[in-house]
Formats: structure tokens, sequence, C-alpha cells
């Protein structure tokens, strides 16, 4: 509350506010005439190797799931794979050649121990990982399991710069406007449908290729940090 204060104080005398968090600016409209929001931006962890063409990407039958400590987020997403989508990967995939792996990334923690408690031998938990664009380049589909309501997910911004078809519940894609359903992205209203869609994606029911490129390009126009630092300057000098 202190800090709000404060940040209020300064934006009466402030001649412009830029916010990357639509909901936070909403707090100082009567306190500056001009405020500009812009999405979240990301560096471009796409290697170089493959001169921007994510089509050159051979990714393996894997599902990437990350758990980055114990905040809000990561613990609505591990409660709901706990709950819904491991006992169905379980159930359906066992001994399917269909996914190899389960990869848990993410720095030791309560959330990456419960998941290594779970009896399910396809579930690797790697801990933290010095290069993640690796991961966003070798494996086939990244969940995003959380059903709070969300503004962008910063993660789903890195997983595009690489290419990677991303999964996630459409609470993630209401105030995120470039994430769109079936074009850059797969989304589910509930997790029944979560896991139809995983289903869908491991029988090649889904055109990845279309969803990856769709995400790159979404990322170059949307997320890429560069884009946004000049349209940061752009709306400075203006004022």
């Amino acid at each position: 509350l202190k800090e709000m204060f404060f940040i209020k104080k300064l934006a009466k005398k402030a001649d412009a506010i830029i916010s990357f968090d639509k909901l936070g600016a909403s707090y100082f409209k009567k306190d500056c005439n001009k405020i500009f929001i812009f999405e979240n931006a990301v560096p471009d962890w796409l290697p170089r190797k493959y001169k921007n063409n994510v089509s050159k990407i051979k990714r393996k039958k894997n599902i990437l799931f990350v758990l980055s400590g114990n905040t809000s987020p990561n613990k609505n997403a591990a409660k709901n794979f706990i709950k819904y989508i491991y006992p169905h990967l379980k159930k359906n995939y066992l001994k399917s050649n269909k996914i190899n792996q389960i990869r848990v990334i993410g720095a030791k923690s309560q959330l990456t121990q419960r998941i290594e408690k779970l009896k399910f031998n396809k579930i690797k938990c790697l801990g933290w990982v010095k290069d993640i664009s690796k991961e966003f380049c070798d494996n086939k589909l990244f969940i995003v399991a959380n059903d709070n309501l969300m503004y962008t997910r910063t993660r789903i911004a890195h997983s595009f710069s690489c290419g990677m078809p991303v999964l996630t519940h459409v609470s993630n894609t209401i105030h995120d406007k470039p994430l769109k359903k079936n074009y850059n992205i797969i989304v589910a209203k509930n997790f029944k449908e979560f896991n139809k869609q995983i289903d869908n994606v491991f029988n090649n029911k889904i055109d990845l290729l279309k969803i990856s490129k769709n995400a790159r390009n979404t990322y170059l126009k949307e997320y890429n940090i560069q884009v946004m630092l000049q349209k940061t300057y752009k709306a400075i000098i203006n004022l």
C-alpha cells in the first residue's frame, strides 16, 4: 500500500505513464492524463542455427511443463496437473509410445517435490536448466496449466519465440489479445477439454506446424523486445 501511494504521487507529476500491465495502469487513470499500455516483451530465444525458420525444428514426443517457484500461478498449475492432467496421462499413456516423457522444468521446490512423488515413470523432473530454449525447441507440446485469470504469461511469450506449440486454459487468453485459439495457440475451456487436446496433439489431429509458425510470427510482431523498445521510444518522443 505504501508503494502504491508513492507511485500515485509520482504519477500526478508525470507527463505520461508507460505500463506493461493493463490492470496496474488502471489504478492511475485519475492521476495521469496519458497512459501507454504495451504487451509484455521478451528476448528472442530461437537459436540462430534455425535461421528464423521453425519448420526446421525436429521435436521429440515429449510434454514440457514449467514450475518456476512457489508463486500463485505455479501453485495453481501444479494443483491442476496433479488433479486433472496426471491421472489422464497415466491412464492413457503408461504403456503407449505416443508420449515419451513429461519433462518438468524448475528449481527444486515444494511444487516440484509433489510432482516427483507421483508414480509415473514418464515424468522427469529436471530441476533448473541452464538453457531453456533447448527445451522449447526439443519438445512437442508445452502445457500452461493454471486456470486463474492472468494477463500476459511471460513463459508463453518466451515459448512463442521458439515457435513452441502451447496448450493452455482459456483464462490465460482473455486479456492477452495476441493469443488466438487454433491460430497460434491451443486453448481449452476446462480440463476435460485440456486432456482431449493433449490426445489430439499426440494423435496428430492438430496441425502443429501451423501453430508453431504462427506463434513465431506473433512473437516477432507482438512480444519481441526490440519491437517493444521502438514502440516505447516513439511514445516517449511524441509526448
